[in-house]
């Protein structure tokens, strides 16, 4: 389902954007939910796909938040 929404809004996007959104995706999101119906997902699956995600930003340059989750100021 997630590689037919990228080939539907593909126009939409810069090719960096594909490029990073699939690499997501791929790094992720598929290793965790594997081949998953998209009725059996649950927030919390997507929630780690999230955390995961934001643990790993600093490294890719990036400085992310987890939704809900305020960062402290130092």
């Amino acid at each position: 389902m997630a590689r037919l929404w990228l080939q539907r809004t593909a126009a939409n996007r810069a090719e960096t954007t594909r490029v990073q959104v699939t690499g997501w995706l791929e790094k992720d999101v598929f290793p965790y939910v594997g081949k998953a119906a998209m009725s059996t997902l649950k927030p919390r699956d997507i929630l780690v796909c999230v955390q995961r995600m934001a643990t790993r930003a600093p490294v890719e340059g990036k400085q992310a938040r987890t939704p809900g989750i305020r960062s402290k100021s130092p």
